[in-house]
């Protein structure tokens, strides 16, 4: 008799567990370290595959009213494709030629957390088209010529990373909700604070764009890609490690979730989340990673 009221006490508490386990509001954010991940296998929320290999951010700030932007965005494609996956491209549409005018000028395609990137790092006031690499040099010399980007993107390529990530998604149609799964890995100890930052961006977004090497000197169907359009924590992320040990049994979880809807320029675009760790004191980035979400 003893035993049946502990089984039926041990059932109860447990139907309690799920159901209160179960409910989860979107949008969510989780934090967790787990132990070690088999990174032979994708099949569930607890496995993950690293990237072994050094990835680097190029952000291209730019503004569809400046005439000279469009080799900018040809330059991070030429890149894109001498590198491969160790290039991750943002475009950061922000400052004076960003904002909008009379048609074909009208869309705005700002944001929250591109201005307040432009605005502490500077850039539009440089004199755009410029961009950063990995945000090295950060706060004296990082705004960069996209004649230099080469030359600081190349030796980051040859390293080995201090930091590995991996990305989950997962995308919802009924509701526009994505839900992403970060997980971090340190292959090297480190000292200070550090940060992972997880954005949204979008592809293949039309609209007008000036090209002064053009007479006329607009492009009416001129394709956006990788644009910065939203994050899931905020502009500058949130704290995964302080002095991080290398070590393969600590791999930090983060889990967001969020509604697409009102963040892209078309919810039927391709979009992609580009996750990013950086040192907090020197805003220095130690890795990238990027993933379709659709």
């Amino acid at each position: 008799m003893k035993q049946s009221i502990s089984k039926i006490l041990f059932i109860a508490f447990a139907a309690l567990y799920i159901v209160a386990c179960d409910k989860v509001d979107a949008p969510y954010k989780e934090t967790v370290v787990l132990p070690p991940i088999d990174t032979t296998t994708n099949k569930d929320d607890t496995t993950a595959v690293f990237d072994e290999v050094r990835k680097v951010l190029i952000e291209d700030y730019t503004g569809h009213q400046c005439g000279n932007c469009p080799l900018a965005a040809e330059k991070l494609e030429e890149l894109k494709n001498a590198y491969g996956n160790q290039v991750v491209p943002m475009a950061v549409h922000a400052g004076f030629f960003a904002e909008t005018a009379a048609s074909p000028f009208d869309v705005d395609y700002r944001n929250t957390v591109a201005t307040e990137l432009d605005i502490y790092f500077g850039n539009s006031v440089a004199g755009n088209p410029n961009g950063m690499v990995n945000r090295q040099g950060h706060p004296n010399t990082h705004i960069l010529n996209l004649n230099s980007w080469s030359s600081v993107l190349t030796p980051y390529t040859t390293l080995n990373p201090d930091v590995v990530l991996a990305i989950r998604n997962s995308f919802n149609k009924s509701n526009n909700i994505v839900e992403t799964t970060v997980y971090s890995k340190f292959k090297k100890t480190l000292t200070g604070n550090y940060k992972l930052c997880v954005y949204v961006l979008e592809d293949s977004i039309i609209g007008a764009q000036t090209d002064y090497r053009l007479t006329p000197d607009v492009i009416e169907d001129y394709h956006f890609e990788h644009m910065l359009r939203a994050s899931f924590n905020g502009t500058w992320g949130e704290t995964i490690a302080t002095d991080p040990v290398a070590s393969e049994t600590n791999i930090y979880r983060k889990k967001y979730s969020m509604s697409l809807s009102g963040k892209l320029m078309n919810i039927n675009h391709p979009c992609e989340v580009v996750a990013f760790v950086y040192n907090d004191a020197t805003k220095e980035v130690i890795q990238a990673s990027t993933k379709k979400i659709k």
